[in-house]
């Protein structure tokens, strides 16, 4: 909200033919070049939402493309998105001393203490450090499991917060 938006698509005709560009769905705050297909336009606060099934079709009077659908969320600026980056150290044994042979990790994350409302697997136990974005307002709460060769994941690891 408030910033301009822009897309940019790479168009070409094989013979050179002079292209005409339309869309579908294309919201109000968007205007499109129909020669070049630059959509731009800054929405306003009334424009706050995901405007979806957005379709832009290219033809040179005899043969038409369309790209797929796509759709344009607009966020507003001064609800507190942000990021957190965590971070760990693979575990070497088990519970019981034995040694551990990981297959990745799941992170776990909500805004609910020990109450998680999101998971992210990662499948490589190489990777020890990862940013989840596009958090919202509040505190959010994180946990680390590891996950075996095997399959089964560890208990969650000690939480961890960030208020964004």
């Amino acid at each position: 909200m408030g910033q301009q938006w822009y897309f940019q698509p790479k168009i070409t005709d094989p013979d050179g033919d002079r292209v005409t560009v339309t869309a579908s769905n294309l919201p109000g705050w968007i205007n499109l070049d129909t020669n070049t297909g630059l959509m731009r336009g800054t929405p306003g606060n009334a424009d706050m939402q995901t405007w979806s099934g957005i379709q832009l079709r290219v033809t040179d009077g005899v043969n038409t493309t369309s790209l797929p659908s796509f759709a344009v969320t607009v966020l507003d600026q001064n609800a507190g998105i942000g990021n957190v980056t965590l971070s760990w150290l693979a575990p070497t044994e088990t519970t019981d001393g034995a040694p551990v042979n990981l297959s990745g990790y799941r992170l776990l994350y909500g805004q609910i203490s020990r109450n998680y409302s999101y998971s992210i697997e990662i499948d490589n136990p190489g990777i020890t450090r990862y940013m989840i974005d596009g958090l919202t307002s509040g505190t959010w709460y994180f946990a680390i499991q590891a996950i075996g060769a095997d399959g089964l994941a560890s208990e969650p690891s000690a939480e961890g917060q960030k208020s964004i």
